[in-house]
């Protein structure tokens, strides 16, 4: 028999709900960390820009050989403005990209060549430590004077910069090929002249 008399059983009270992450903070926390990151790695670049600005104005350096940098940027956003900036990128673009090109074409082939054939590289030695050693900007009054005021010496120079690294890579990198891969071309059938594997 159900005791009538029996208070009713009380309902078991469920455990409290664990509290939910803390998303926001840790969020906040990320962007903190990440905005402390990024001023730090600028620091030396803001402190370049505030001297920039602040020493021409106080008189420590000649406005007309470092102007500030605020007026730097009037006269920047302004050619951008007007599309003289483009203009003269495309000139700059045109000329180094010329001069780039006929490095790289003569500069390669003759590093392939002294790399390859110890004869040339003997003979052409003190030539090229003798120039390799001289500033392309030393001889631009050389340049000017042989080759004028227009666009054949400045590409010139540019040729002259480029084809210095790309030279002496490529002797670099001819001469430091495995001799086992040497021997072992040639006991394929390969020689020093192209198109000459036997089948």
């Amino acid at each position: 028999m159900v005791d009538v008399a029996a208070p009713p059983a009380r309902p078991v009270a469920a455990p409290p709900a664990p509290p939910a992450p803390a998303v926001v903070p840790r969020r906040t926390g990320r962007l903190l960390g990440l905005g402390g990151r990024a001023l730090h790695r600028s620091a030396a670049l803001l402190a370049l820009a505030a001297i920039w600005e602040t020493v021409p104005r106080a008189g420590l350096v000649d406005r007309v050989f470092l102007p500030p940098l605020s007026e730097v940027l009037a006269a920047w956003w302004e050619l951008l403005r007007t599309g003289q900036l483009a203009d003269h990128v495309g000139a700059s673009l045109t000329r180094s990209l010329t001069g780039l090109a006929l490095a790289v074409v003569t500069a390669v082939p003759l590093g392939l060549l002294i790399g390859w054939y110890r004869p040339l590289a003997d003979l052409l030695s003190p030539l090229l430590e003798v120039f390799r050693n001289t500033a392309a900007l030393a001889l631009l009054p050389v340049f000017v004077l042989i080759l004028g005021l227009g666009e054949t010496s400045k590409i010139a120079l540019v040729v002259y910069a480029c084809s210095w690294p790309i030279l002496l890579n490529t002797i670099a990198g001819v001469k430091g090929v495995d001799p086992l891969l040497i021997r072992s071309a040639r006991s394929m059938g390969l020689n020093h002249r192209p198109g000459s594997a036997t089948s």
